[in-house]
């Protein structure tokens, strides 16, 4: 493939964003522009390549067979891999070999005739780096709900794990809110899914701006959420946030020009150093609390004082 009236410039540009390594090489087999990660694979500064033959990048052996090679290619330009069937070494600059896998595609700029040189890093570290970078971004993904962008089920877990014994370790407690919107159905049922997910995504913002970049927001999947408050010691100061949450909430009152009434039921458990309950205990009492708040007509907390046991049962407070 070759491409027509474009200039080095605008080459470089074009090639400075890949994330492989790229080289503009000229009809001399002279380097005349490289990208960052060309300098990166091949460890030498930019200007220090500039002008020098394509050849330094390679062993010294294969240097007399590249330069034939590159010239039959200059006499028959086309598209082409190397290293398809089994990896080339490059040569670093500290002179270390590293396998690679090369494109060639020639390229017309102005009145001359030009290479773009591709180059895929095989080397173990390199694919071990790219590995673990999907693995993470696989990890993310799994660990985020995908509609709010918020922490799912399967990160509270996770983080639980991670808050609450460093919490435990300072002697801090930690007040778990579960969350239910009050009405919720019927702005899916009246103005369709789509508004009733864009509802979704302003209520997570509207927690995210409602509590401190230390606390957790989780969405729990439909329209229930869960917030975690970290250390805070008084049950007043819990409730207030959970207030604050509440009618947060209930001042969303139009999504695309559509009017909504909304409302949120939650249950709050407080849970201190001294509590042998698992997350999952956590979690259900908070969910009994909320069921219970909306059973009493919704857009209500009910706070449960204190779970220090799995078989605890306070009977909870109610806040209007």
């Amino acid at each position: 493939m070759t491409i027509y009236n474009l200039s080095q410039e605008g080459i470089a540009s074009i090639i400075e964003a890949s994330p492989i390594g790229m080289l503009l090489v000229d009809g001399e087999g002279q380097i005349v522009y490289l990208n960052c990660r060309a300098e990166e694979i091949f460890k030498y500064r930019r200007d220090d390549l500039l002008g020098n033959p394509v050849e330094v990048l390679i062993p010294k052996a294969s240097r007399g067979g590249h330069a034939h090679l590159r010239k039959s290619f200059v006499s028959n330009p086309r598209p082409r891999t190397m290293g398809a069937q089994g990896a080339l070494d490059g040569l670093t600059r500290d002179g270390d070999l590293i396998p690679i896998e090369v494109g060639l595609s020639p390229l017309e700029i102005g009145d001359g005739s030009h290479v773009l040189v591709s180059v895929l890093d095989l080397s173990p570290q390199r694919v071990i780096s790219l590995l673990n970078c999907q693995n993470q971004a696989l990890k993310q993904e799994a660990m985020c709900d995908a509609l709010t962008g918020l922490s799912n089920r399967r990160m509270l877990m996770e983080q639980f794990d991670r808050s609450v014994f460093p919490a435990m370790a300072h002697q801090e407690t930690l007040t778990l809110l579960y969350l239910d919107l009050d009405g919720f159905k019927q702005v899916n049922d009246t103005h369709g899914h789509r508004i009733g997910d864009q509802l979704l995504c302003e209520v997570a913002d509207t927690l995210k701006k409602h509590v401190r970049g230390t606390d957790l927001i989780v969405r729990m999947g439909g329209d229930e959420f869960v917030v975690i408050l970290m250390g805070i010691r008084k049950s007043a100061d819990a409730l207030c946030v959970a207030d604050k949450l509440e009618r947060a909430i209930a001042a969303i009152t139009t999504i695309e020009d559509k009017a909504v009434t909304l409302g949120t039921s939650i249950g709050a458990v407080r849970y201190s150093p001294t509590a042998v309950s698992g997350i999952a205990e956590v979690v259900h009492r908070a969910d009994q609390l909320m069921y219970r708040a909306k059973q009493s007509g919704g857009c209500r907390v009910v706070y449960d004082e204190e779970l220090v046991q799995p078989s605890a049962g306070a009977s909870g407070h109610s806040v209007q």
